[in-house]
């Protein structure tokens, strides 16, 4: 009986990276590239429909997969995938090529949070006010000046409040600030 290529291929793919777990502090660029490299050869032979692959052989790959992106930490440690892309020059769906770091958030955005805070109490003391002012307005005899300036101010409350808790709100803002040449952070 004849070995199929994806068992082949899979053995290799196991092997690189049980080498990768158990290397530590010793990893080195040509040890990443071995399973990188494993990896693209097993797609590879996916990717040949003249070739049956078994079931169990795909649920290997995808364990294997599974153990790879747990040690995206150490292959950063050791190199930059983004280096390597350049040379090898991956097709982007292969994503065994981009296990970049994450990037962190800046650290404005770990606020976000308070800003929105912030927005919904204004909010609602700008409405509460927009009521009072309009009971007082109304109950001592409007014209048409307090009726103009109630009803500007409950716009502008409403347009806040938009710009503020929607996304089409916030992509309005952007857009404006944008206009006005503020630059994004």
């Amino acid at each position: 009986m004849t070995e199929i290529p994806l068992d082949r291929a899979v053995k290799r793919y196991e092997q690189a990276i049980a080498t990768l777990e158990t290397a530590g502090e010793t990893l080195s660029a040509e040890q990443i590239l071995e399973v990188l490299v494993a990896r693209d050869a097993i797609q590879a032979v996916i990717n040949d429909t003249t070739q049956d692959n078994p079931g169990s052989l795909i649920a290997k790959v995808n364990e294997l997969d599974l153990r790879l992106r747990k040690q995206t930490d150490a292959i950063n440690r050791v190199v930059t995938l983004a280096d390597l892309r350049e040379i090898i020059n991956p097709p982007q769906k292969d994503w065994w090529w981009l296990l970049d770091p994450p990037q962190p958030l800046p650290w404005l955005d770990y606020y976000d949070w308070l800003w929105i805070s912030l927005a919904l109490a204004f909010l609602t003391a700008s409405a509460s006010l927009t009521v009072d002012i309009a009971q007082r307005l109304l109950s001592s005899g409007s014209n048409q000046m307090g009726i103009l300036g109630i009803v500007g101010q409950s716009v502008l409350t409403a347009l806040t409040a938009g710009g503020a808790l929607t996304k089409p709100g916030r992509q309005g803002v952007e857009h404006f600030l944008t206009t006005l040449k503020i630059p994004k952070r």
